[in-house]
């Protein structure tokens, strides 16, 4: 089932949290594609526990990529932990699952390297594919 926008009217305190993560977003790829993996999970997980404040129902589009996107840097970070792996997976399959989804194309990319990571290689390669 496609995802509604987000409707969860937000408190003062929530909407900061949101745009703290947002502002992190860059520097934790940045250290992730440094190859700086103990900060970057440590930053991913960090940040991963500030999201799970925000309820789903108060989460857009572009914090649910975030979230899906901190999960797979947290789990590639730690030696391609399945359990991270698996749930950044799922965000990103319910993601591509959206009609009109704006990241649609990278969204997609990210669930194919998700799944080469989890050593998904078929599922990988078909999913690359259809890029």
């Amino acid at each position: 089932p496609a995802m509604a926008p987000a409707t969860c009217p937000l408190s003062q305190e929530a909407h900061a949290r949101i745009a703290a993560v947002r502002n992190a977003y860059i520097g934790l790829w940045a250290d992730f594609l440094r190859n700086r993996l103990e900060v970057a999970g440590e930053r991913a997980v960090a940040l991963l526990q500030i999201l799970r404040t925000i309820p789903d129902s108060g989460k857009d589009e572009d914090l649910l990529v975030t979230e899906a996107d901190f999960l797979y840097i947290a789990g590639a970070s730690r030696g391609n932990d399945h359990e991270l792996l698996e749930r950044a997976l799922a965000c990103y399959s319910r993601l591509v699952a959206l009609p009109d989804s704006v990241g649609n194309c990278n969204v997609r990319r990210m669930r194919a390297e998700t799944l080469l990571r989890l050593r998904r290689y078929q599922e990988a390669f078909q999913a690359f594919g259809e890029l």
